[in-house]
Protein backbone atom coordinates (compact mmCIF):
# COMPACT_ATOMS: atom_id res chain seq x y z
CA UNK A 1 0.00 0.00 0.00
CA UNK A 2 1.60 3.26 -1.09
CA UNK A 3 -0.91 6.04 -0.38
CA UNK A 4 0.31 6.96 3.09
CA UNK A 5 1.00 10.61 2.32
CA UNK A 6 -1.28 13.02 4.07
CA UNK A 7 -4.25 14.02 1.95
CA UNK A 8 -4.23 17.59 0.72
CA UNK A 9 -7.18 19.73 1.70
CA UNK A 10 -9.97 20.20 -0.79
CA UNK A 11 -13.32 21.76 -0.03
CA UNK A 12 -16.35 19.50 0.03
CA UNK A 13 -19.92 20.67 0.33
CA UNK A 14 -21.93 19.40 3.33
CA UNK A 15 -23.28 16.42 1.35
CA UNK A 16 -19.77 15.45 0.22
CA UNK A 17 -18.43 15.80 3.76
CA UNK A 18 -21.24 13.60 5.06
CA UNK A 19 -20.49 10.97 2.42
CA UNK A 20 -16.78 10.98 3.19
CA UNK A 21 -17.31 10.62 6.93
CA UNK A 22 -19.87 7.86 6.42
CA UNK A 23 -17.48 5.88 4.22
CA UNK A 24 -14.59 6.23 6.67
CA UNK A 25 -16.85 5.17 9.55
CA UNK A 26 -17.43 1.83 7.78
CA UNK A 27 -13.79 1.33 6.81
CA UNK A 28 -12.60 1.94 10.38
CA UNK A 29 -15.08 -0.50 11.88
CA UNK A 30 -14.05 -4.11 12.41
CA UNK A 31 -14.63 -6.09 9.18
CA UNK A 32 -17.47 -8.32 10.32
CA UNK A 33 -19.59 -9.99 7.61
CA UNK A 34 -22.27 -7.32 8.06
CA UNK A 35 -19.70 -4.56 7.60
CA UNK A 36 -18.05 -6.27 4.63
CA UNK A 37 -21.45 -6.46 2.92
CA UNK A 38 -21.39 -2.65 2.77
CA UNK A 39 -18.02 -2.48 1.00
CA UNK A 40 -19.05 -2.62 -2.69
CA UNK A 41 -21.24 0.45 -2.24
CA UNK A 42 -18.32 2.32 -0.62
CA UNK A 43 -16.31 2.23 -3.84
CA UNK A 44 -19.23 3.68 -5.82
CA UNK A 45 -19.83 6.42 -3.24
CA UNK A 46 -16.16 7.36 -2.93
CA UNK A 47 -15.87 7.76 -6.71
CA UNK A 48 -18.81 10.16 -6.65
CA UNK A 49 -16.85 12.62 -4.50
CA UNK A 50 -15.05 15.51 -6.23
CA UNK A 51 -11.69 14.30 -7.47
CA UNK A 52 -8.53 15.32 -5.62
CA UNK A 53 -7.09 15.34 -2.13
CA UNK A 54 -8.89 13.37 0.53
CA UNK A 55 -11.39 11.86 -1.91
CA UNK A 56 -8.64 10.34 -4.07
CA UNK A 57 -6.88 8.84 -1.08
CA UNK A 58 -10.17 7.49 0.22
CA UNK A 59 -11.03 5.84 -3.11
CA UNK A 60 -7.55 4.30 -3.40
CA UNK A 61 -7.73 2.85 0.09
CA UNK A 62 -11.27 1.55 -0.42
CA UNK A 63 -10.45 -0.27 -3.66
CA UNK A 64 -7.35 -1.82 -2.07
CA UNK A 65 -9.13 -2.77 1.17
CA UNK A 66 -12.14 -4.35 -0.52
CA UNK A 67 -9.87 -6.51 -2.71
CA UNK A 68 -8.02 -8.06 0.23
CA UNK A 69 -8.84 -11.61 1.38
CA UNK A 70 -11.04 -11.60 4.46
CA UNK A 71 -8.40 -13.11 6.75
CA UNK A 72 -5.80 -10.54 5.69
CA UNK A 73 -8.24 -7.69 6.31
CA UNK A 74 -8.90 -8.94 9.81
CA UNK A 75 -5.21 -9.39 10.56
CA UNK A 76 -4.32 -5.91 9.30
CA UNK A 77 -7.16 -4.34 11.26
CA UNK A 78 -6.21 -6.04 14.52
CA UNK A 79 -2.53 -5.21 14.01
CA UNK A 80 -3.37 -1.55 13.42
CA UNK A 81 -5.76 -0.87 16.28
CA UNK A 82 -5.72 -3.62 18.90
CA UNK A 83 -2.06 -4.13 19.80
CA UNK A 84 -0.60 -0.62 19.83
CA UNK A 85 -1.05 1.77 22.72
CA UNK A 86 -0.63 4.76 20.41
CA UNK A 87 -3.20 3.81 17.76
CA UNK A 88 -6.53 3.05 19.46
CA UNK A 89 -9.83 4.08 17.91
CA UNK A 90 -11.07 5.54 21.21
CA UNK A 91 -10.24 9.22 20.93
CA UNK A 92 -10.25 10.23 24.58
CA UNK A 93 -7.67 7.57 25.40
CA UNK A 94 -5.13 9.30 23.17
CA UNK A 95 -5.32 12.57 25.10
CA UNK A 96 -6.36 11.41 28.56
CA UNK A 97 -5.20 7.81 28.91
CA UNK A 98 -6.83 5.81 31.69
CA UNK A 99 -7.43 8.76 33.99
CA UNK A 100 -10.32 10.52 35.69
CA UNK A 101 -10.09 13.24 33.07
CA UNK A 102 -10.98 10.64 30.48
CA UNK A 103 -14.08 9.74 32.44
CA UNK A 104 -15.28 13.34 32.28
CA UNK A 105 -14.52 13.50 28.54
CA UNK A 106 -16.49 10.32 27.88
CA UNK A 107 -19.40 11.70 29.84
CA UNK A 108 -19.44 14.88 27.74
CA UNK A 109 -19.54 12.87 24.51
CA UNK A 110 -22.28 10.65 25.87
CA UNK A 111 -24.44 13.66 26.71
CA UNK A 112 -24.05 15.08 23.20
CA UNK A 113 -25.09 11.77 21.68
CA UNK A 114 -28.06 11.44 24.02
CA UNK A 115 -29.30 14.94 23.16
CA UNK A 116 -29.45 13.85 19.53
CA UNK A 117 -31.38 10.65 20.17
CA UNK A 118 -28.57 8.09 20.39
CA UNK A 119 -29.70 5.55 22.96
CA UNK A 120 -27.47 4.17 25.70
CA UNK A 121 -27.04 0.39 25.63
CA UNK A 122 -24.35 -2.27 25.42
CA UNK A 123 -21.68 -1.83 22.78
CA UNK A 124 -18.78 0.51 22.18
CA UNK A 125 -17.75 3.42 24.39
CA UNK A 126 -19.00 6.79 23.12
CA UNK A 127 -15.55 7.93 21.96
CA UNK A 128 -15.21 5.07 19.44
CA UNK A 129 -14.17 6.80 16.23
CA UNK A 130 -16.40 4.90 13.75
CA UNK A 131 -19.40 5.78 15.94
CA UNK A 132 -18.46 9.46 16.06
CA UNK A 133 -17.87 9.53 12.32
CA UNK A 134 -21.31 8.10 11.64
CA UNK A 135 -22.82 10.62 14.03
CA UNK A 136 -20.95 13.43 12.26
CA UNK A 137 -22.20 12.17 8.90
CA UNK A 138 -25.77 12.50 10.20
CA UNK A 139 -25.63 15.62 12.39
CA UNK A 140 -23.89 19.02 12.02
CA UNK A 141 -23.19 18.92 15.77
CA UNK A 142 -21.19 15.77 15.12
CA UNK A 143 -18.76 17.73 12.93
CA UNK A 144 -18.15 20.14 15.81
CA UNK A 145 -17.70 17.22 18.17
CA UNK A 146 -15.10 15.65 15.89
CA UNK A 147 -13.38 19.01 15.55
CA UNK A 148 -13.05 19.26 19.32
CA UNK A 149 -11.03 16.02 19.19
CA UNK A 150 -8.80 16.92 16.26
CA UNK A 151 -5.71 16.73 18.49
CA UNK A 152 -6.50 13.06 19.06
CA UNK A 153 -7.12 12.56 15.37
CA UNK A 154 -3.84 14.20 14.39
CA UNK A 155 -1.98 12.11 16.97
CA UNK A 156 -3.63 8.98 15.60
CA UNK A 157 -2.74 9.96 12.04
CA UNK A 158 0.89 10.59 12.93
CA UNK A 159 1.18 7.37 14.88
CA UNK A 160 -0.27 5.32 12.05
CA UNK A 161 2.03 7.03 9.58
CA UNK A 162 5.02 6.29 11.84
CA UNK A 163 4.10 2.62 11.55
CA UNK A 164 3.73 3.01 7.77
CA UNK A 165 0.16 1.83 8.26
CA UNK A 166 -2.31 1.97 5.34
CA UNK A 167 -5.04 3.37 7.60
CA UNK A 168 -3.23 6.71 7.98
CA UNK A 169 -4.84 8.30 4.88
CA UNK A 170 -8.32 7.64 6.29
CA UNK A 171 -7.56 9.75 9.35
CA UNK A 172 -5.98 12.39 7.10
CA UNK A 173 -9.18 12.46 5.05
CA UNK A 174 -11.22 13.16 8.18
CA UNK A 175 -8.83 15.90 9.28
CA UNK A 176 -9.08 17.47 5.83
CA UNK A 177 -12.76 18.34 6.40
CA UNK A 178 -12.25 19.67 9.94
CA UNK A 179 -10.82 23.04 11.08
CA UNK A 180 -7.04 23.17 10.85
CA UNK A 181 -4.99 22.61 13.98
CA UNK A 182 -3.48 25.83 15.30
CA UNK A 183 0.00 26.20 16.79
CA UNK A 184 -1.23 25.30 20.29
CA UNK A 185 -2.89 22.16 18.97
CA UNK A 186 0.25 21.10 17.12
CA UNK A 187 2.44 21.71 20.18
CA UNK A 188 0.09 19.58 22.28
CA UNK A 189 0.21 16.80 19.68
CA UNK A 190 4.01 16.83 19.68
CA UNK A 191 4.04 16.60 23.48
CA UNK A 192 1.52 13.77 23.55
CA UNK A 193 3.43 11.92 20.85
CA UNK A 194 6.60 12.12 22.91
CA UNK A 195 5.03 11.16 26.24
CA UNK A 196 2.24 8.78 25.25
CA UNK A 197 -1.25 8.66 26.81
CA UNK A 198 -1.33 9.74 30.49
CA UNK A 199 -1.58 7.15 33.24
CA UNK A 200 -3.26 7.39 36.61
CA UNK A 201 -3.71 4.68 39.21
CA UNK A 202 -7.26 5.68 40.17
CA UNK A 203 -8.58 4.86 36.71
CA UNK A 204 -12.09 5.70 35.53
CA UNK A 205 -14.25 5.02 38.58
CA UNK A 206 -15.92 8.44 38.36
CA UNK A 207 -17.50 7.27 35.13
CA UNK A 208 -19.52 4.08 35.04
CA UNK A 209 -17.95 2.43 32.00
CA UNK A 210 -20.43 -0.40 31.97
CA UNK A 211 -23.21 2.16 31.44
CA UNK A 212 -21.33 4.41 29.05
CA UNK A 213 -21.83 2.58 25.79
CA UNK A 214 -23.90 4.11 23.04
CA UNK A 215 -25.93 2.67 20.22
CA UNK A 216 -28.25 4.14 17.66
CA UNK A 217 -25.53 4.94 15.16
CA UNK A 218 -24.41 1.39 14.69
CA UNK A 219 -25.44 -0.75 11.78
Amino acid sequence: MSILRRSSRRSLDPAGTSTLLSIVSVLLDYPTPDTVALYPDLIVRSRQLPAGGAADALTSFTVWWVALPADEREQRYVAAFDFRRRTPLHLTYLTHGDTRNRGAALLQIKHVLLRHGYDISSGELPDYLPLLLEFAADEPRGIRLLGSHRRSLELLRRSLADFDDPFAPLIAAVLAVLPRLDDADLAAVVSLAAEGPPEESVGLDVYQIENASVSGARR
